[in-house]
């Protein structure tokens, strides 16, 4: 049996995979003074199904000596039938400075506050150990730089119409481009190869016999062209591909070449976003909807009054609000 921290470790989950209260959003803007309250529900707004719902109220804090604070309260349900958690969060900024909120779990100031799946309070990531997943940016990036060669390629037969390659050389490139890695190819690497054999000059039943398809589906995958090849699924053949092929040394026994290898294939995993994880559950939007007012102002005496007041309030708008949902 192995010891205290031993096995295998669980993998965190993303900021992506949770319900996000952004305090920025509700804050900025002035929008805390002009519009002090409000809803975010979550769920598949275009369809009016409502998996998730916070209402929330702030108000103003004025003690008798010192500068006063911003103190919003919220009641969320986690599902339009649980029990609703309330909660208290204090706001710092304002005065030129951007609003944050203290997380009520380590009150470190923070932006946002996330709920994952199966939580019923917001803190802040690194009280839930969330991680922050790859940037879209970067990853178009990262499967541009794999893809460049394929996409330009793809382009380049797009406008000549998958015409045939007359020169000699030009026709030997391509059949030699065609071939190579044929036989680990998936569906998306055959119908690449499938153009390429075309535009060399071969026929569909030259063809077929070159990629194991039937000749109607040769003339389908060419009818089709670029067009009809998934560069996702071409991109994730590629990344198969890329850890095939591990040195024949390792037969011999070569501790140290395996662990060389290994760390290079975990290095090329984390370089390609193998490591990521899809957040769990039906994808959701959240949706914000403020209410116009004036912010309250409240004693520090009054503090505690106060709070269970708004939270009676919160709770009788947001049943309103799923009842009219249910319906």
């Amino acid at each position: 049996m192995g010891g205290p921290g031993s096995g295998r470790q669980r993998r965190k989950m993303t900021v992506e995979g949770c319900r996000t209260l952004d305090l920025g959003e509700i804050c900025d803007g002035a929008a805390l003074r002009r519009l002090p309250r409000g809803e975010i529900a979550w769920g598949d707004l275009r369809a009016g199904r409502t998996h998730a719902l916070l209402c929330y109220a702030a108000a103003e804090v004025v003690p008798r000596l010192g500068e006063p604070w911003l103190l919003l309260c919220y009641v969320y349900w986690p599902t339009p039938t649980a029990y609703a958690r309330s909660d208290e969060i204090e706001l710092i900024g304002g005065g030129g400075k951007r609003y944050a909120g203290r997380c009520p779990g380590c009150e470190r100031p923070v932006r946002k506050l996330y709920a994952p799946p199966g939580e019923v309070l917001f803190l802040c990531r690194l009280c839930h150990h969330l991680r922050y997943d790859g940037s879209a940016r970067a990853k178009a990036l990262r499967r541009r730089a794999v893809l460049g060669p394929v996409l330009a390629e793809l382009a380049a037969m797009q406008l000549a119409g998958q015409a045939v390659l007359s020169s000699s050389e030009a026709r030997r490139i391509e059949l030699l481009k065609a071939t190579l890695g044929l036989a680990d190819a998936g569906p998306a690497g055959v119908r690449l190869a499938c153009l390429r054999l075309r535009r060399a000059g071969l026929s569909y039943r030259q063809i077929a016999a070159h990629v194991y398809r039937s000749k109607s589906s040769v003339a389908r995958y060419v009818a089709a062209g670029p067009a009809g090849i998934d560069l996702e699924g071409l991109y994730d053949e590629h990344i198969v591909a890329s850890f095939k092929g591990i040195d024949r040394q390792f037969a011999d026994g070569d501790l140290k070449a395996i662990d060389g290898e290994l760390a290079a294939m975990d290095v090329r995993a984390k370089r390609l976003g193998l490591y990521r994880r899809p957040p769990p559950g039906e994808p959701e939007h959240g949706g914000l909807e403020r209410q116009g007012g004036a912010l309250e102002r409240v004693s520090a005496e009054e503090e505690q009054v106060y709070i269970w007041r708004c939270y009676e309030r919160l709770r009788e708008q947001g049943q309103r609000r799923l009842s009219q949902s249910r319906t």
